[in-house]
């Protein structure tokens, strides 16, 4: 028990250091939207704009690459999490100076940008930490359209552990909307997960492009991933399955996606468990149908 609550407590010291940050940049959008009622970065000077006001303003020195419509920034820090996984003071210090920069950037320029991500590196505990913001979100909180709450459960947060770690690998990659809310929907399935301490495998959900079948809509496919000493009958199926429905329509609604064709459910080899139409979804989303794990 004392390892659960421990991890608990590690998890929600994490998500309190991130809302400190979605905090700043809200409190700064006010200036942030009268610099950006006019291009102040051109297109072509968007990287070099970034990497200067890093420099000359805060002495950072970040890694800026633009792929497609994704703008990626990446810092190197000595020291960003404490043993208690609070974000050290100046780690903290050093993210709140690059998101406010990219996010003034990202909402005074000509450039057809839709997400950007930092990424930060950690030399000491070799962990990269990802954080991804869709820009489209941070004006919809500004004119009042999605609460500060929503605003905050919108911002993907990533990490990893690299077997081979590299410091000055940062591997940047365009990001779509639906690869986005898949990730959106791992991280918030999550979080109710945890908050309500229920037995689950552990589960990926990747948005799958059916384009190649000739087929335009895309498809969430959440694989499960069970462990090898443990009972299948101990996971608690049935609220797992309503949750997941749930988040994904949840998600896409929020979003107004509905380039989708539903969920399918596989085990870790692939194989199919069920596939639940978009119809079906949005028909328990509305109490119209309640779907029970078999």
């Amino acid at each position: 028990m004392s390892l659960v609550k421990n991890k608990k407590e590690k998890e929600n010291r994490f998500m309190n250091e991130k809302r400190r940050l979605i905090y700043l940049l809200i409190c700064g959008f006010l200036m942030l939207y009268i610099a950006a009622c006019t291009p102040t970065y051109p297109q072509e000077k968007v990287s070099e704009s970034i990497i200067k006001i890093c420099k000359e303003n805060y002495s950072l020195d970040v890694e800026v690459k633009i792929t497609g419509e994704t703008l990626g920034v990446g810092i190197v820090l000595d020291n960003l999490i404490e043993e208690n996984f609070y974000f050290t003071k100046q780690a903290k210090n050093k993210m709140d100076r690059i998101f406010l920069t990219v996010t003034r950037v990202c909402l005074s320029t000509d450039a057809p940008l839709k997400f950007f991500v930092i990424t930060c590196k950690d030399t000491v505990s070799k962990i990269d930490i990802s954080f991804i913001r869709y820009i489209d979100d941070i004006k919809k909180s500004f004119f009042g359209y999605i609460s500060q709450e929503d605003y905050f459960n919108r911002l993907v947060l990533e990490s990893a552990h690299q077997d081979f770690w590299n410091k000055d690998d940062f591997p940047f990659s365009e990001i779509n909307l639906s690869g986005f809310l898949a990730a959106q929907m791992v991280q918030r399935l999550n979080n109710q997960i945890n908050q309500q301490n229920l037995s689950v495998p552990k589960f990926y959900i990747n948005a799958i492009d059916k384009k190649e079948k000739n087929d335009e809509l895309i498809v969430f496919e959440c694989k499960l991933e069970t462990e090898e000493n443990k009972d299948s009958s101990d996971y608690m199926w049935d609220d797992f399955l309503e949750l997941l429905m749930e988040t994904v329509d949840n998600v896409c609604c929020k979003y107004k996606f509905s380039d989708y064709e539903g969920l399918r459910l596989l085990e870790a080899d692939g194989e199919e468990i069920i596939n639940i139409k978009k119809t079906a979804l949005e028909n328990m989303q509305k109490g119209k149908k309640k779907w029970v794990f078999k």
